[in-house]
């Protein structure tokens, strides 16, 4: 089974795997540059450049293992608000005071969401909130780490 992924988290991470194929090339030409100059074992250059490949090639294996291995959703083909799924906005209230929003997002992209969209704090799917968010309707309450929520609104 594939993981879930939000098409915008999955349209980042490939954006992301193609600069990156594009920063590769710079070093590896950086690379052939420095190694004209001599000896390699001295030159900072080519060290730099054969450090920076690596560095990149991680990356990409990285990024290339979550395209393969996810499955994008749209979800913003969802008309369905009544109930809380996968890429859901979530409006809690929070021990019947403050006000706090999430979407639900999958693991692999959270790291490259690190950033809070509409709003909304980006959590895992598979995190403590998230599992306890899934199907939940508006007006359901739930108690988490001693804390009380309340749904007050999905979208």
């Amino acid at each position: 089974m594939k993981d879930l992924i939000t098409l915008e988290g999955y349209n980042e991470i490939t954006r992301l795997f193609k600069k990156l194929q594009e920063e590769k090339k710079h070093w590896v030409k950086e690379k052939q540059i420095a190694a004209e100059q001599g000896d390699r074992s001295e030159n900072a250059e080519y060290q730099a450049a054969k450090e920076n490949i690596r560095i990149i090639d991680k990356q990409l294996f990285k990024l290339d293992r979550i395209i393969n291995t996810s499955q994008a959703v749209d979800i913003s083909k969802r008309t369905n608000n009544d109930i809380i799924l996968f890429g859901s906005n979530v409006k809690l209230l929070k021990n019947e005071k403050e006000e706090v929003c999430y979407q639900i997002v999958g693991t692999n992209e959270l790291i490259y969401l690190q950033k809070i969209k509409e709003g909304c704090l980006c959590i895992s799917n598979i995190s403590p909130m998230g599992k306890e968010l899934f199907r939940k309707e508006i007006g359901d309450t739930f108690e988490l780490n001693d804390n009380e929520y309340k749904i007050i609104s999905i979208f």
